[in-house]
Formats: structure tokens, sequence, C-alpha cells
């Protein structure tokens, strides 16, 4: 074996040792990479942003998506008299932080009666439509409930030909967030 030979070997040698050397270590280094530990990390859960709503004492219900409600009115209204609804409205969120909502109504009469027929909405207090403010809608903080009023009145000039006639008022509430 010639000098050449020779130091070509011992640099193939040196050469090896330092891959495999290279290779153990990162074999180890890549065992600590894939190391795994378990945690007990708590549910996630989205906010339900549940406005409640209760017509004239009734059972409560979720406001729907879109926000008509249809409400009972008086049943028999004589022409020159009027009826107040109350329908009280709760900010039932279980949402985090601190806000508040408003909740505005909008009363429409539609059928053959309509015309003769007066609607309002109005705000009360405590479940009650008295005493009135005049507003059509409510600020409320989360579990905060307020009251909204649909006054109905049948007017006085109520053609007796339209007695045993209907009509239909559909409330449409819309609950928003407000920026602080």
């Amino acid at each position: 074996m010639t000098v050449k030979t020779m130091s070509a070997l011992k640099a193939t040698a040196t050469i090896s040792a330092a891959i495999v050397l290279a290779l153990l270590t990162v074999q180890g280094t890549l065992a600590m990479w894939n190391a795994t530990a378990t945690s007990n990390s708590p549910t996630i859960q989205s906010a339900d942003f549940k406005v409640a709503v209760a017509v004239d004492g009734g059972k409560e219900q979720r406001l729907p998506i879109g926000g008509n409600l249809n409400v009972q009115g008086p049943a028999n209204l004589a022409p020159g008299k009027s009826a107040v609804t109350p329908i009280v409205v709760t900010n039932a969120t279980d949402a985090g932080g601190t806000f508040t909502i408003r909740v505005t109504a909008v009363a429409t009469a539609t059928g053959e009666l309509a015309p003769y027929l007066m609607s309002s909405i109005t705000v009360g207090h405590n479940g009650k439509c008295a005493p009135l403010q005049q507003a059509s809608s409510v600020d409320l903080a989360k579990d905060a409930s307020g009251t909204l009023c649909l006054a109905t009145a049948l007017k006085e000039n109520t053609p007796a030909t339209f007695g045993g006639t209907g009509a239909s008022i559909a409330v449409v509430l819309t609950a928003e967030q407000q920026s602080r």
C-alpha cells in the first residue's frame, strides 16, 4: 500500500466515523423532538346570545332568528276602545364580558280590519304597561329585562259592517349588541 492509498483510507474512515456519530446524535435529538405530554385543557364552547320573550305574562320563548313574533292581542276590541299587551324581553345570554343589547319593536297590522286598527309600541316598567314612556326600544344589560308594550286601538269611525272581522298584528323585534 502506498502512502496515497493509506491517506485515502484514513480520510474515508474519519468521514465514515463522523457520519455514524452524526446519525447517532440526530437520532437522540429526534427522540427528544417527539416527546409527548398530555394536557387537560378546558372545553371550549361558543356563547348563546339568547333573547327571551314573554308576551302578556305567557310562557317565555326564545326570540327567533329574523325576529318575527306573533302576538295575541285583545280578542274583542270595540270601536273607540284600546288595549295594551306587555312584551317582556330579557338579555339571557351566557356570553362572558359586560355588554348591553338594544331591543327594538315595530308593529304592523294586516287583514280586513287593518285600516281601522291603530297599533304602536311604547316602553313599560317591570312587566307592566303603566306608566308608559314614548319609545320603541329598550337597552338591556346582561340578565336584565325590559318591557315593550303593544298598544292597540280600534278607530271610532270603524263601520259596523266590519263587526266580527279580524286583523293580525305582527311585532318584529330586533336585538343588537351596543358598542361601549
